[in-house]
């Protein structure tokens, strides 16, 4: 659930972007980075490999003002290979919102249920019904 600080008039919400590994999760964070303006952004926290993108995870800082409230969306993309499940999952817990990001090439449909799958069992095991979390399917 997103933090609601009245006293300072700021929200913080979690916002995770999830599915299987080179999806273009962290392609998205990196495009949100390099389009917003320095004010509207935090930095850009990556913890990478030789060989693979994301090694726990990438999270980049949004801010935004409306009506005298200050917004911060802390955006995190998860690693999609399979063994790092326990990063995942980790990186999962408190999200406030999700981003389903899905390769849509048909030799990946099987991967992307494996993913989705595992994306709603980690939900429950985190006491978060997948039902009850606002969730974004994008497809790449």
């Amino acid at each position: 659930m997103a933090i609601v600080l009245e006293s300072a008039r700021e929200v913080v919400c979690k916002i995770v972007y999830h599915g299987t590994g080179r999806s273009g999760k962290t392609t998205n964070l990196l495009s949100l980075n390099d389009r917003l303006p320095a004010a509207a952004r935090g930095q850009f926290v990556t913890l990478e490999t030789p060989t693979e993108r994301t090694l726990y995870f990438d999270m980049l800082p949004v801010l935004a003002e409306a009506d005298g409230w200050k917004f911060r969306f802390l955006c995190y993309a998860t690693p999609g290979q399979e063994y790092y499940h326990a990063s995942r999952r980790l990186v999962l817990k408190g999200a406030d919102a999700l981003v389903f990001v899905v390769d849509s090439q048909r030799d990946r449909q099987v991967e992307n249920g494996a993913a989705w799958d595992l994306l709603e069992k980690n939900l429950k095991e985190l006491g978060q019904p997948p039902e009850a979390v606002p969730t974004l399917l994008q497809y790449n």
